[in-house]
């Protein structure tokens, strides 16, 4: 585990895989998609709530016409094999998934979705494509 010597708040660097260095960006204010979103995943897709909270707030980025990304997907598999990590109050959620480039390409990256959950709420999101 990393242990950095200031706030996580003002920046969060994480590693994905063995060689990647992904700098996670602040969660995006909640849309009014919100909790449909977060509801659908723990509901249908039977995710525990930390796992929910990051598949809602990863759908939130796409709200913001620049992101790269204009849709995610998670299946069922995907929320069964999610890895979460507590610790000392915080969890962070690994979740695995596919999202469509905004560019109008039908073609879907594979991409790894880190958060951070603290007092069940994400404070940060990072969007890795698997290579």
């Amino acid at each position: 585990m990393l242990t950095l010597p200031f706030k996580a708040s003002v920046v969060i660097i994480s590693l994905i895989g063995s060689s990647s260095l992904v700098q996670a960006e602040a969660a995006p204010k909640q849309s009014s998609d919100f909790k449909a979103n977060y509801n659908l995943a723990i509901n249908d897709s039977k995710a525990k709530p930390e796992t929910a909270l990051c598949s809602a707030t990863v759908h939130d980025l796409t709200k913001n016409k620049k992101y790269k990304y204009d849709r995610f997907g998670f299946t069922q598999a995907d929320y069964d094999a999610a890895q979460l990590n507590r610790n000392n109050g915080n969890v962070t959620v690994r979740l695995n998934g596919e999202a469509r480039q905004r560019n109008g390409s039908a073609a879907w990256d594979v991409v790894t979705v880190d958060c951070s959950v603290s007092k069940n709420k994400v404070r940060s999101v990072s969007v890795t494509v698997k290579k």
